[in-house]
């Protein structure tokens, strides 16, 4: 199964989207770097009213077209979130054709359906379903999302915040042309946001890191005091048995002389338990012989 990358600012956009028009089907094109087509860097959200192919769609597609060449991009995929919401496969997914017509430009071309039940504001895992072009079908492909454990936190937070409404879509601009369809400030809010978890991310991990140290040292002392109370325990019972403290430095040495002092305790005191029965008896007889 092949696999596609999500940028962790496409990631969020789309997520973004999808949170903004909960009771609506969204949809938005997947932009990557010339020759690399399996790794998107960029969404571009365009409609929640009518995703189908209509003249503003195919005046939208010109219009990203252009402006992504002049970043040495180009437009690889479709995404779209379906209004119903447990449709999450994109035999169903509305503007279908637009993804038709990008894979007759690009062979690699891909579909990523937005996977309503995962959308949460405690994100865990990839909540997009992915199917790339191949062999003139749409075939499964895996979804990894770049740096996941950060984007996902990153999206949780932007989703509690109602960040969402910060987004705009191609919608958007038509009704109101100062609304950027590119998302310019957020993009750059964006990047803000991801370097400043990414650094916590880091500090996080090296905090754990020296707790892992502490708890490992702390349990080396815990066998170290555990082997030392072991060490006093059989001294004490070599010095029960009345026998000289050996002085071994292998564990199982002394487990064995342990083991070997003990049996040698059992005999003597068994040995002494018969002596004593054996004179009490000498004396019984002594008195009844009287």
């Amino acid at each position: 199964m092949s696999e596609v990358m999500f940028d962790a600012r496409a990631y969020c956009k789309i997520m973004l989207h999808s949170a903004k028009y909960p009771h609506l089907a969204v949809n938005g094109l997947l932009l990557a770097e010339n020759g690399k087509p399996k790794t998107i860097v960029d969404a571009v959200p365009l409609f929640h009213q009518c995703l189908h192919v209509s003249p503003m769609a195919e005046v939208a597609l010109v219009q990203v077209e252009a402006k992504a060449s002049q970043k040495g991009r180009q437009i690889v995929g479709y995404y779209v979130g379906c209004e119903n919401f447990y449709d999450n496969h994109f035999e169903r997914a509305p503007g279908i054709r637009i993804a038709e017509k990008i894979a007759e430009l690009n062979s690699d071309a891909c579909i990523a359906v937005i996977d309503n039940r995962a959308v949460s504001i405690n994100m865990r895992y990839p909540a997009l379903r992915i199917w790339q072009h191949r062999d003139n079908r749409w075939s499964k492909a895996k979804c990894v999302v770049e740096n996941e454990r950060v984007t996902f936190d990153v999206v949780s937070c932007l989703l509690q915040r109602g960040a969402a409404k910060e987004l705009h879509d191609y919608d958007n601009y038509l009704d109101n042309t100062q609304h950027d369809w590119d998302n310019v400030h957020l993009n750059g809010d964006l990047k803000q946001i991801l370097a400043i978890e990414s650094v916590s991310s880091s500090s996080r991990n090296e905090s754990n890191t020296a707790e892992d140290d502490c708890d490992s040292l702390g349990a080396k002392r815990y066998t170290l005091r555990r082997k030392a109370y072991k060490r006093e325990v059989k001294k004490k019972i070599f010095r029960i048995a009345g026998q000289d403290i050996p002085d071994h430095s292998g564990e199982c040495d002394d487990d064995q002389n342990i083991s070997s002092t003990q049996e040698k305790s059992t005999v003597t005191l068994t040995a002494e338990n018969s002596k004593g029965n054996g004179a009490r008896n000498i004396h019984q007889s002594m008195l009844q012989s009287r």
